[in-house]
């Protein structure tokens, strides 16, 4: 039976206890965020969904749609609803107008509203039958009703995500302890926070792309087919408009792509390839054309130059610094990364080559990753929950908790189930800091807030009741 690519992607075996399992675990983690997007998932608590840089990213979607231009012009002096803390442009990029073009910057990426095209376009047809059933919706796309309906975008990306992880997983561990990685990944980083308090950012849909990425990645080496090579060049594709930065991964991946398939020796090893790198440029165009559109170059760091420094990169601080460190701001990933080593040496081992590589890839990719954000100017990220950009090394860390999970069950079940639930725990406690006790510009010590700070302030809190 021929599967299409969604089928061969998204199989899940339905009619089996496995299947059954499996659409349990993805319903209640779609409540667990529903409920936690609709009740207190706000940026800084405030009660909307679309703040800071995330304004910039929905303008690519309010103009587009509205305009069909991108030109901000006319998008950056619209007045910002009353519920709206800070003005709709308050970088006031109005000002940066580009000399060749006479249009003013946005400084970001074209990627997320493309992925919110879908949701936007149902939450107007949706206010379009509510206005004519004499519902009063407000048609301002800086609403509430279509911020709040946009921005649900993050939350099913997100539960997509998790399933394509976990059946990426599911083909080296057990499903359940596959599931259980993904779930300890989630709420003990950053995964959580910008999927409810932050969507408007593109960190969630960043690890949605590259996950979707993966997962025909790992298509294409069990089929031959043209259909999954271009599915693949259009998620690639994706992936860079999401984030520029991404170009690198997914040139290492392209490469380790064409090597497997050339490694067959026939012609369709080459009519496979072309067709994918027919697809990839053309998935890439609209980066290309948009760059046109705004700065009239194909190719520009909008930023400028001296975004980054190539003789300084900030490796160290990156990945320990108490100022959005990767490592330092959630622990979890470094038991990910004593894992993920432990586990490639075990299939290193083993001498099936096509696992390796890809984690060797998978490695690589996240050393590359590093080094790009160590050059930027604010290595930190700016006013980050942990080290936001380096979202999409995740499946690199969750395949390493996942084989944590297996050898601890083994030898230290109770243990190992007492980790996970303070890992969960403390994850979420920590998001709770950051979004209410936190001053976003300074240096953390996560120990000192978790086990010090953070419980005087909630006791000083319950005691005025």
């Amino acid at each position: 039976m021929r599967l299409s690519l969604l089928e061969g992607v998204l199989d899940s075996a339905a009619t089996t206890g496995e299947g059954r399992q499996t659409r349990r675990f993805l319903i209640l983690l779609l409540c667990f965020l529903t409920l936690s997007f609709f009740t207190f998932g706000t940026y800084k608590n405030w009660p909307y969904k679309v703040e800071s840089d995330g304004k910039y990213y929905y303008q690519f979607l309010v103009s587009g749609f509205y305009d069909h231009d991108f030109d901000f012009a006319n998008n950056y002096r619209v007045p910002k609803p009353a519920r709206m803390r800070m003005e709709i442009d308050h970088y006031n990029l109005r000002y940066a107008v580009d000399p060749i073009t006479g249009k003013p910057k946005n400084l970001w990426t074209i990627g997320p509203a493309l992925l919110w095209l879908p949701f936007f376009t149902v939450a107007v047809g949706c206010a379009t039958v509510l206005l004519a059933c004499g519902v009063s919706v407000d048609p301002n796309p800086w609403g509430t009703y279509f911020q709040y309906f946009t921005m649900f975008a993050a939350v099913i990306y997100t539960t997509i995500t998790a399933h394509l992880l976990s059946r990426l997983l599911a083909r080296h561990f057990a499903t359940e302890t596959s599931r259980t990685a993904v779930w300890v990944i989630l709420v003990s980083t950053n995964w959580y926070y910008y999927t409810v308090f932050e969507p408007s950012l593109s960190h969630v849909y960043d690890l949605f792309t590259f996950v979707a990425y993966l997962a025909v990645f790992d298509l294409c080496s069990r089929r031959r087919r043209l259909l999954d090579y271009l599915g693949l060049a259009a998620l690639g594709g994706l992936h860079v408009l999401v984030r520029t930065q991404n170009i690198v991964p997914i040139g290492l991946f392209s490469a380790l792509l064409a090597v497997r398939t050339l490694s067959q020796r026939d012609r369709r090893s080459l009519q496979l390839l072309l067709g994918y790198a027919t697809a990839l440029l053309v998935a890439l165009s609209p980066l290309l054309l948009t760059n046109i559109s705004l700065s009239g170059r194909p190719f520009a760091v909008a930023q400028g130059q001296q975004f980054f420094d190539f003789t300084h990169p900030k490796v160290v601080e990156v990945l320990f610094s108490f100022r959005n460190g990767l490592f330092s701001h959630h622990p979890v990933l470094l038991l990910g990364a004593m894992g993920y080593f432990g586990f490639f040496m075990h299939v290193k081992r083993s001498g099936d080559r096509q696992p390796t590589a890809l984690l060797l890839a998978l490695a690589i990719a996240f050393a590359l990753q590093t080094y790009v954000n160590s050059i930027a100017l604010d290595w930190w990220s700016g006013h980050s929950f942990g080290q936001r950009r380096l979202m999409s090394s995740y499946p690199l860390f969750t395949y390493g908790i996942a084989y944590m999970i297996q050898r601890g069950q083994a030898s230290f079940q109770k243990l190992t189930g007492f980790a996970l639930v303070a890992f969960s725990a403390s994850g979420l406690l920590l998001t709770g800091i950051h979004v209410f006790l936190w001053s976003y510009d300074q240096p953390h010590n996560i120990a000192a807030w978790l086990f010090y700070h953070a419980p005087l302030a909630i006791g000083r809190y319950l005691t005025r009741f």
